[in-house]
């Protein structure tokens, strides 16, 4: 299927995943056709041998803070779907903010894919979040969640909404930015929050991390959404060349009752 794209998005109106298809760069498209149940955060890479891979969240409840996170597998174009339990989800609230646990997904030049969400399964009572990954071969058989050590289980820290890349030229080299909390500083409805960034040079079995923010910023210096103050439900991380670009927001105080944020990019 070379020279197909794909586009992944769920359908409220009609209670469904869909999935659509471009042969011409996106002037025209495919009739949608029906990938799943309803899915939240469709992320889609294509394998070497053109399978199409598609992870979401499949949530129990308004909170968002458990269920599933599920694999869509199609190896002929995107015309029929099979569905896949990639891991269970085990999510603390992050309260303040408004950050579930959506999943984000990269494919290395060898096919690997790689995926990456935030779950409390390896905190004391499921309190705080950690990142976790998942891998894949083939997108059919997917590996046990490994904790992302970017802080000791025992620390206050915790971490979420993750923007994960795979280096095309170099395989397994991960790239992943993400924002957390900075340790004990959660009080009456807020925290300072910081933002990381974290590199792999080996498929994920060692990270190193590094802060991306000048220093912390206060939750009550972002706006308020639907379910909590808000910097963004996804972050940004390309491979450009020999350099690594995370994307990511940061706010400064109000100015006159204003908000100050902007997005701003590293190049690492």
């Amino acid at each position: 299927f070379k020279g197909r794209c794909y586009l992944e998005y769920t359908d409220d109106q009609r209670s469904q995943t869909a999935s659509q298809f471009s042969t011409d760069g996106g002037l025209t498209w495919s009739a949608p056709v029906r990938a799943g149940s309803i899915l939240v955060g469709t992320q889609p890479v294509v394998r070497p041998d053109g399978t199409l891979v598609v992870v979401a969240g499949d949530y129990r409840g308004q909170s968002a803070l458990s269920g599933s996170m599920i694999a869509l597998r199609s190896t002929d174009g995107g015309a029929t779907f099979t569905r896949i339990v990639v891991s269970d989800l085990q999510a603390a609230d992050n309260d303040p903010m408004r950050a579930i646990s959506l999943p984000s997904l990269d494919i290395d030049s060898n096919g690997t894919i790689y995926a990456v969400w935030h779950d409390c399964r390896f905190r004391a009572s499921c309190a705080r979040n950690d990142m976790v990954l998942s891998t894949s071969a083939d997108g059919l058989t997917w590996s046990t969640p490994t904790r992302i050590p970017l802080a000791p289980t025992a620390s206050t820290e915790s971490f979420f909404i993750p923007g994960l890349a795979a280096d095309p030229a170099h395989p397994g080299r991960l790239g992943l930015v993400y924002a957390y909390y900075h340790a004990g500083t959660c009080r009456r409805n807020a925290c300072l929050l910081g933002i990381g960034f974290a590199q792999s040079r080996d498929a994920g079995k060692t990270w190193s991390a590094q802060q991306l923010d000048a220093q912390p910023f206060s939750t009550t210096w972002v706006s308020r959404a639907e379910g909590g103050r808000m910097i963004g439900d996804y972050f940004s991380v390309s491979y450009a060349a020999d350099r690594v670009v995370p994307v990511f927001p940061l706010a400064t105080s109000p100015l006159k009752s204003r908000f100050r944020q902007g997005i701003f990019a590293a190049s690492l």
